[in-house]
């Protein structure tokens, strides 16, 4: 097993976005020990958050000198409602906007009280934008700098809620399929705009995921399995192969 601790941002940030996805609390804690209380690797876990509720599911992991903030995709109808919810809440998608509030705002103010160290967000898909709401309130809020590293998310703000993020020096970075995924352009037919650093993942073929092509070429692009693939040819073109590392986090994509 492979210290996931020394590989690259982008592949930890995937690492927890794709763990987050998954229904099972016990399979979710027993990956994060796994990884990051193995006594091989001077593994420590001080304290684990876990939040859900009917729309919503995130964690919240403290090891020393980093706090992990990490929000999951759609789970639910609940949370499909949630996604519908578009009208604007001074710039921002109120639905998504609204779920950071009940599930993440609170347990991030607990958490971060008496913390110095580095502070990482995570996400994908609706855990990559609720990500980006988190990361705002953190900068705007609670004048603490953090970095958000998420994937396949959807435009969450229009150049109102653009303009506030650039004033709070909100550090973002989202990586998306291009044709292969529609749900990260999804925001644009609503006068959403991206916000930070935008990072194209190469197209590595058609997913080959579902059974229908038209829907498979066009959407499937978004299960995490398809994003591994993608992220370790964009490694490769980076000169950073990271080859091992996202053969050993592949397990846990849910498609």
């Amino acid at each position: 097993m492979l210290d996931i601790r020394k590989s690259h941002s982008y592949v930890r940030a995937l690492f927890h976005a794709m763990l987050a996805e998954h229904d099972d609390w016990a399979y979710i804690v027993s990956a994060i020990n796994k990884h990051y209380a193995n006594i091989e690797f001077g593994g420590m876990i001080e304290k684990l958050y876990q939040l859900e509720d009917e729309v919503d599911r995130a964690y919240i992991l403290k090891i020393p000198g980093e706090c992990i903030i990490v929000t999951s995709g759609t789970k639910s109808l609940q949370g499909w409602l949630r996604n519908a919810q578009c009208i604007l809440d001074n710039g921002w998608h109120y639905g998504f906007r609204k779920s950071f509030r009940t599930i993440l705002m609170n347990p991030i103010i607990e958490a971060l009280r008496g913390f110095n160290g580095k502070i990482s967000l995570y996400g994908h898909s609706a855990g990559s934008v609720i990500s980006i709401n988190a990361a705002y309130f953190i900068r705007s809020s609670l004048q603490r700098n953090c970095e958000s590293i998420t994937y396949c998310g959807p435009q969450t703000m229009n150049k109102v809620g653009k303009s506030q993020c650039s004033k709070a020096h909100v550090c973002s970075t989202t990586l998306n399929i291009g044709i292969h995924d529609q749900v990260d352009n999804i925001g644009n037919l609503l006068g959403g705009v991206d916000y930070g650093k935008i990072v194209k993942l190469p197209d590595v073929g058609d997913p080959n995921i579902h059974p229908d092509p038209v829907l498979d070429r066009f959407f499937f692009g978004h299960a995490p399995s398809y994003v591994c693939k993608s992220l370790k040819v964009l490694m490769q073109r980076y000169n950073k192969p990271q080859d091992e590392f996202i053969d050993e986090i592949s397990q846990y994509a849910i498609k």
